[in-house]
């Protein structure tokens, strides 16, 4: 692809899958679940335990645990994450609407894109099951349509790196920032673009570009290398402080 003049890979320690699923109502079929992670991923249910509302089995390497709760998640929180969602703004009806919710955790197993890959799948078969309305997962909440969007594109063995990695955007006259939220959950800094002269699409599709490099491929940039389109095209990289996300992040001179 030609988007770093250099890669380094190396093991890395991630964080788990959590998100929570929004629904209509309470009801789950925790059988159809199961059927459906066979029917749909070929992923076989083990070690299935339920106490309650709380249920926890394996896949393969991968602990799952989830417990349905029959109330809105409090204090707004989903409604204020539903307004960053500027691809589908049906997103902030789903909030408004879901009357229970799912706490989805996966972890163990192979860190990184497989461990994300493996809670995606499980959060795409619950919504074979039709109550489920929308996906909270930090910081925003995506609708039925995008999840999808994100079950075609597995089925196509591609990598729907919007499920995991948000990305913002700010135009202020002329100017356009951007920057990732999500990188973190692969042990990667998140990137900046601070006043790009180039437009929102030029400035979305290059920063989700490098975003599905890194991914993939579990590139580890370095400050002061470039990044670029293809080989002529390089932009400075350089770890900074950041002016939308906290911490030390690659800001990209684009």
């Amino acid at each position: 692809m030609g988007l770093f003049k250099k890669k380094t890979k190396k093991n890395i320690i991630s964080k788990p899958g959590l998100g929570f699923i929004l629904l209509a109502n309470k009801l789950i079929d925790h059988e159809k679940l199961n059927q459906d992670l066979k029917s749909l991923y070929n992923l076989e249910v083990m070690n299935y335990e339920k106490d309650e509302d709380t249920v926890s089995f394996k896949l393969g390497e991968y602990t799952i645990m989830y417990t349905v709760f029959n109330f809105k998640i409090p204090n707004d929180e989903v409604s204020f994450a539903s307004q960053t969602n500027y691809i589908n703004r049906e997103a902030i009806e789903v909030a408004k609407s879901h009357n229970a919710h799912v706490a989805l955790y996966v972890k163990g197993g192979v860190q990184g894109l497989a461990l994300q890959m493996m809670w995606l799948k499980v959060v795409i078969c619950f919504f074979e099951q039709g109550t489920p309305i929308g996906l909270y997962s930090t910081p925003t909440v995506y609708t039925l349509p995008e999840i999808n969007e994100f079950k075609e594109i597995i089925a196509h063995d591609e990598i729907p790196v919007r499920a995991f990695v948000y990305l913002g955007l700010l135009k202020e006259k002329d100017l356009v920032s951007a920057y990732t939220l999500g990188l973190d959950k692969f042990n990667k800094l998140e990137l900046e673009i601070i006043k790009s002269s180039h437009s929102l699409e030029e400035v979305f599709d290059f920063i989700m570009n490098c975003c599905y490099y890194i991914v993939k491929e579990d590139v580890t940039l370095h400050d002061g290398e470039t990044i670029g389109g293809d080989e002529n095209e390089k932009n400075k990289i350089s770890i900074t402080k950041g002016e939308f996300v906290q911490g030390d992040c690659f800001k990209i001179n684009y």
